[in-house]
């Protein structure tokens, strides 16, 4: 029996410092393209990170800020909004629509990392990537980061998490498409990955992916 409902799956890459603006151009064909909004947005967070990993976006820009002086103001607005754009650049196209938090569960199914750090820990990243140099643009600092970017997916049991919470959550009433931002890997036609999942339960997926190395 077939599922109703159209996914609209975004693979994206969590640490590009361009994503917020190339997920904000997807989302606006959506838009264009369909007749009235998603039934949902799922992300892949849970909410209570979330809310802790924004809360450091304007450190996030003040660290942006000491390492490489020469940044400009909207420079600092592109990067300090980049942290953890996944999981509300929706809103700025989609501003009333239900957000489906699929990352729950045991604590230690998760990424193990330091989250109330989550902005050092970008920064070093960043830092890694370029050398300890501004690489002269965030275009070029993006293409850094996309060229160091894996893109296997680690933990099977977390697509299938998020597979299994989309389903359950697209058996119930409402919309007859859905939008789902995970890391592209997740997005991926392999076999586990949360797109296969849901194209095995007969949800029919249409894939972008939003990056490449």
């Amino acid at each position: 029996m077939k599922q109703w409902m159209k996914l609209c799956l975004a693979g994206v890459n969590h640490h590009d410092p361009l994503g917020r603006r190339d997920l904000k151009q997807w989302l606006r064909k959506l838009n264009d393209k369909n007749a009235g909004p998603p039934a949902f947005v799922a992300v892949e967070y849970d909410e209570d990170r979330f809310g802790r990993i924004i809360a450091q976006r304007e450190r996030f820009r003040g660290l942006l800020q000491g390492q490489w002086h020469s940044l400009s103001s909207a420079e600092l607005d592109i990067l300090e909004s980049s942290l953890a754009y996944e999981g509300d650049t929706h809103r700025e196209i989609f501003s009333d629509v239900e957000i489906l938090w699929v990352d729950i569960g045991p604590a230690e199914s998760r990424n193990t990392i330091d989250i109330d750090k989550y902005a050092e820990l970008r920064l070093n990243l960043y830092v890694e990537r370029s050398g300890g140099q501004w690489p002269g643009s965030i275009d070029r600092l993006s293409e850094l980061i996309r060229a160091a970017t894996k893109q296997g997916i680690d933990n099977l049991d977390r697509s299938k998490r998020f597979a299994q919470q989309i389903q359950n959550r697209a058996a119930k009433s409402g919309g007859d498409w859905a939008i789902v931002i995970t890391g592209s890997a997740h997005t991926r036609n392999t076999p586990g990955s949360m797109r296969s999942l849901l194209e095995d339960a007969d949800f029919t997926c249409e894939v972008d992916i939003l990056w490449s190395a």
